[in-house]
């Protein structure tokens, strides 16, 4: 034996202890990779007919999931090296966690968790923080009420999982056809509302018109649901949020009493002016 050289029958054994530490993290890293796997493939087998982009959530969703099941990783590979490690790892792990879960519950209390889009609490909080602003600054905001047509047809012929695809992809439709500031909230049922900062009434309009003609472009792929509009714009209307929603409903419910499928702007002075983009003869209600 030379210096500080171990005996060869040592140096065998750490060997073999390094290789089998190597190899049990290996197949600890497998195993936790493999259970992930299983789950997504569980979650998409058991919705057959949900797309696999709903089904697993969004970006945010994954990515959280997916921290979990690293901090998961990562215990279980301080672990295997020397179980007294996990005494100064555990509390930064839990910290870690902690934090991921928190930001899931603030996000969840405030977001529709079929959509995605706000929630009516979080709408009304963000609509008159915007119309504080606006009146503050003397600008304006618009509120787009919209409602499916035909909704209710989806769900007693299709059923409730079908509708919920649907709302799902107006909730999609949605998010492409707004702006960094605007709000897009699902208000409950088939009814969502749209907060348009700095929007006059003809912008809000074109906005409308441009929603509608996506939707009515969709409609195959939408199970034969079209959308119909209500538009208000402070200060044409009032500073108060629940007025102003008022404002849009009242001229949503004119679109939809005038065949559907249509903008209608509200005005103090004047019946709600139309936009149908289109031709059209009134149609009877169905929902």
């Amino acid at each position: 034996m030379v210096g500080n050289e171990l005996p060869e029958g040592v140096q065998i054994k750490t060997l073999y202890d390094r290789s089998f530490l190597i190899n049990h993290s290996l197949e600890t890293v497998g195993e936790t990779l493999f259970a992930g796997v299983s789950i997504v493939v569980i979650i998409l087998v058991s919705s057959p007919q949900t797309p696999g982009r709903h089904a697993l959530g969004g970006i945010g969703s994954l990515f959280i999931e997916g921290a979990g099941l690293s901090l998961g990783a990562v215990t279980a590979l301080v672990v295997a090296h020397d179980k007294w490690w996990l005494l100064l790892v555990m509390p930064p792990l839990l910290l870690l966690h902690r934090s991921l879960l928190l930001h899931q519950y603030e996000l969840a209390a405030r977001t529709d968790n079929k959509t995605g889009l706000a929630n009516v609490l979080h709408w009304s909080e963000m609509a008159r923080r915007e119309l504080s602003r606006a009146e503050r600054d003397e600008t304006t905001v618009g509120i787009l009420m919209i409602d499916l047509d035909h909704f209710k047809r989806v769900n007693d012929t299709k059923g409730h999982g079908v509708g919920d695809i649907v709302l799902m992809e107006i909730a999609a439709l949605l998010k492409r056809h707004i702006r960094g500031s605007d709000i897009a909230c699902r208000f409950g049922g088939e009814e969502f509302t749209l907060v348009l900062p700095n929007a006059t009434p003809q912008s809000a309009r074109t906005r409308a018109e441009a929603i509608c003609s996506a939707v009515r472009e969709e409609s195959g792929r939408l199970m034969g649901v079209t959308a119909s509009l209500g538009v208000a714009v402070f200060p044409d209307t009032t500073a108060d949020p629940e007025a102003l929603l008022r404002a849009a409903d009242e001229a949503l419910y004119e679109a939809k009493g005038r065949g559907r499928d249509q903008v209608r702007v509200f005005s103090r002075r004047e019946p709600a002016s139309v936009s149908t983009l289109r031709p059209r003869t009134p149609r009877r209600a169905h929902g």
